[in-house]
């Protein structure tokens, strides 16, 4: 058919309207061009996977670009990339570009650990077709660093019934070597706590350490100066050029004299929030929070500590408010481990419980609000009497810190002057406070639910006046 010279230009028009086709031949050619081509995102991280079989190194491009290569999912390397654990117990994975030969050096002493017999033994894999019916149960021996007790348990299940847990928690302290609860070292029934363990610092290396008891749950880094980190740091906590702490050893220039006084302040005027994000997530943060006035205090302990972030609010309903906010990171990286390693911990009952639940959320990697358990094992028991309270050897720093959230200094309508300690209701802590201080006063009750301490007579303010005087925190 014919196309009147006045219509050509209309049907070309509509010819174009379905687009350009191209040859089959070209086709192929632009396929095999896109297949070539590296899609990097300029933001991309650089992966290193050491295979410490073949002593070998592999760069890849992004977390993904390394996933495949592995067969396994992205999220994955990044767990395994910051907790530096070892990926199929063969691929060590790190961030960035290493130097070769310490890579190729820490490869080869991981593949000497792992050829040798006894360390095969310690990180050996319980499964669960052991627990399973007809198969023959695992016997476990639990040893109580605090009390040096070691128990035997004829299976996973009946451990785990005991320490208030889950078998899935117990198998997972046998197979890593690490203290669960701060306080109990599990191994198989055979193992000793003298048997050498694997342990992972931050930066990758792995060390032949031992397990040493100083009356507390502490575990001794080969390298001098570095705390171990509560649980896996979050690969959301890295972003913004953050890295894991390496090197922490600065921190442990902080007197212990001053954590023990921080404690009793977080005891009196502070809290730890366990916080349900709007995805379901859980939010971690330690919040110390003052009058506008006091705002010197918190740059303070701000400017000893070295972490968390001092925030004040002019333009809001609470213009008078001021706040030290400790995200999780530096809590699990820097002041619990502090704390654990220093053997202080919380007096007051509902900050025990605070700390208690972090303690087991970073410890059991839960991510999810809804997987938090109604019931948390309790990891420091608290003294059964009064004259154990005075027997810690941190409860005379932490009373100077509880007394600066707590306590007042006054003068009575009658002139005599007075001092006084509230806090809700815990007769053995306020029997303990009559005993440092030398009284014999009645503890007094208020509102049913609050203890208070107070000394006016001569002789218990001048007592009270020789403690504070002479007692020293060494800054």
């Amino acid at each position: 058919m014919r196309v009147p010279k006045n219509l050509d230009h209309k049907f070309k028009i509509a010819e174009s309207l379905k687009g350009y086709k191209h040859l089959e031949g070209t086709k192929e050619k632009i396929k095999a061009s896109l297949l070539k081509r590296e899609f990097t995102h300029p933001n991309s991280t650089i992966i290193e996977v050491t295979d410490i079989e073949s002593i070998s190194i592999t760069r890849y491009d992004s977390f993904r670009k390394a996933a495949i290569e592995l067969n396994t999912d992205h999220e994955r390397i990044k767990r395994y990339a910051e907790s530096q654990k070892l990926l199929f117990d063969k691929y060590f994975i790190s961030l960035g570009e290493n130097n070769n030969s310490y890579a190729l050096k820490i490869a080869k002493n991981l593949k000497d650990l792992l050829d040798s017999e006894k360390t095969k033994e310690n990180i050996r894999i319980c499964n669960r077709e052991d627990l399973a019916l007809g198969h023959k149960a695992i016997s476990i021996k639990v040893t109580d660093l605090e009390t040096k007790v070691e128990t035997l348990y004829e299976s996973i299940r009946k451990a785990a019934k005991e320490l208030n847990t889950d078998p899935k928690t117990v198998r997972k302290y046998v197979k890593s070597q690490k203290i669960l609860f701060s306080r109990y070292f599990i191994s198989f029934k055979g193992n000793t706590i003298q048997d050498n363990t694997i342990l992972r610092n931050e930066s990758g290396s792995n060390q032949i350490d031992s397990i040493k008891n100083r009356g507390r749950a502490e575990v001794t880094i080969a390298r001098e100066g570095v705390l171990p980190t509560i649980g896996i740091v979050s690969p959301h906590a890295l972003k913004k050029g953050k890295k894991i702490r390496s090197d922490k050893s600065e921190f442990l220039s902080i007197p212990p004299s001053f954590l023990a006084m921080l404690v009793g302040f977080i005891d009196g005027d502070g809290f730890i929030l366990v916080h349900k994000t709007a995805k379901g997530y859980i939010k971690i943060n330690l919040v110390i929070s003052l009058d506008i006035k006091d705002l010197s205090s918190l740059y303070f302990i701000h400017s000893i500590l070295g972490i968390g972030k001092i925030n004040v609010y002019p333009k809001t309903k609470n213009p008078d408010t001021c706040k030290l906010v400790i995200n999780r990171t530096d809590l699990q990286e820097v002041l619990f481990p502090l704390l654990i390693h220093h053997n202080i911990y919380f007096l007051i009952e509902a900050r025990r419980e605070q700390f208690n639940k972090v303690m087991y959320i970073l410890q059991n990697d839960i991510k999810l609000y809804s997987e938090i358990p109604g019931i948390i094992p309790t990891i420091h028991p608290l003294p059964k009497t009064a004259l154990g309270y005075t027997n810690l050897t941190f409860f005379n720093n932490w009373i100077v810190g509880f007394t600066v959230a707590e306590g007042s200094f006054l003068i009575k309508s009658n002139n005599d002057a007075c001092f006084q300690l509230k806090q809700r209701t815990d007769e053995l802590l306020f029997d303990a406070f009559k005993l440092v201080f030398k009284s014999s006063r009645k503890i007094g009750l208020e509102k049913s639910s609050y203890n208070s301490f107070s000394i006016s007579s001569k002789s218990g303010v001048q007592e009270v006046i020789h403690f504070f005087h002479f007692l020293v925190i060494t800054l």
